[in-house]
């Protein structure tokens, strides 16, 4: 249940945010310059973002199923084991970002 909650709440806020910013949604802050190792260092946090979205939609749909069914589904642990480090990769390279484009 713990992680049914933590899924949810991260889906809801990482596809709200996205979503706000593509709408033009403002930040408190300096302008972002996008060019350079910054673009870069955007793209592939926005990348491994994107997947782990797609990992939680993935684990969430399994554990459902499984929860539904009554019975293990494999398919429900592997992609558990490869979203936890992905999350904290996109987790934490969103942090730095921040840190380095809006407190630094």
């Amino acid at each position: 249940m713990t992680g049914l909650m933590a899924i949810i709440w991260d889906l809801s806020m990482s596809i709200g945010y996205m979503l706000y910013r593509a709408l033009g949604g403002q930040t408190e802050g300096r302008v972002i310059d996008l060019g350079g190792a910054v673009l870069g260092y955007f793209i592939a946090h926005g990348i491994i973002a994107l997947i782990v979205i797609l990992l939680e939609i993935a684990v969430l749909t399994t554990g459902l199923r499984q929860w539904k069914q009554k019975k293990t589904i494999g398919w429900h642990a592997k992609l558990a084991k490869i979203l936890f480090p992905l999350w904290w990769l996109a987790f934490l390279s969103g942090e730095l970002f921040y840190l380095v484009e809006y407190i630094l």
